[in-house]
């Protein structure tokens, strides 16, 4: 997708390579002109999902955090670019598109402002608040992908399916992360209570 998003950088081919293979995979095997954007997305994605791990205190991810939110708004806007990495190639791939067809703004900002959750270490534990941290997270970077391998001309049920594709993906990848998080002393998901376990009332009832 050369009219359409930046050439592939080896660096963050590379990185996309070792800190996402399964994404890695699909882009491999994406057309060829597509594979330079779809490496850019994924490389922004795991320098946002990564900042909460990497600070020693939550103050500081928020503001890297915030920074994130404050450049995309600047190339949305068209102002100058921030000197990083990805943002001269996140910029290229953002203005690549016609006037009113880029990547919607607000599944980039949902990419980072649901990161925020991950400064928390409170675990969580309602359905409907982990729901919406999958949806924010693997489900926006889902379908910013098939917006762009659509180029920006999906339909309703493609973006629900990208939407629901991302959700399950992110659901299968927060399982798989989660006896590493553990070694940190981290809990994304609450301990849920064993339904054939009895509640500790009935079972001192029934011990007695």
């Amino acid at each position: 997708m050369a009219e359409h998003g930046a050439r592939i950088e080896e660096p963050l081919e590379e990185q996309v390579r070792r800190g996402d293979p399964d994404r890695f995979a699909a882009v491999m095997i994406a057309p060829e002109p597509m594979r330079g954007a779809l490496v850019t997305l994924y490389a922004f994605n795991l320098e946002i999902a990564r900042t909460p791990w990497r600070v020693s205190e939550p103050q500081i991810g928020a503001i890297r955090l915030r920074w994130w939110l404050d450049a995309l708004g600047e190339i949305y806007d068209g102002k100058p670019v921030r000197a990083h990495e990805l943002t001269t190639p996140l910029a290229a791939l953002i203005h690549a598109f016609p006037p009113g067809t880029a990547p919607p703004r607000a599944l980039f900002e949902s990419l980072v402002e649901a990161r925020a959750r991950d400064l928390d270490p409170t675990p969580i534990s309602d359905g409907e608040e982990l729901d919406a941290y999958l949806e924010a997270t693997s489900g926006s970077l889902t379908r910013l992908a098939a917006w762009l391998l659509t180029r920006g001309e999906e339909n309703p049920a493609q973006a629900a399916a990208a939407r629901d594709a991302g959700y399950a993906f992110g659901a299968a990848n927060l399982l798989r992360a989660t006896p590493e998080l553990a070694t940190r002393g981290r809990m994304m998901l609450a301990p849920q209570p064993d339904p054939d376990e009895a509640p500790p009332s009935q079972a001192s009832h029934e011990i007695s």
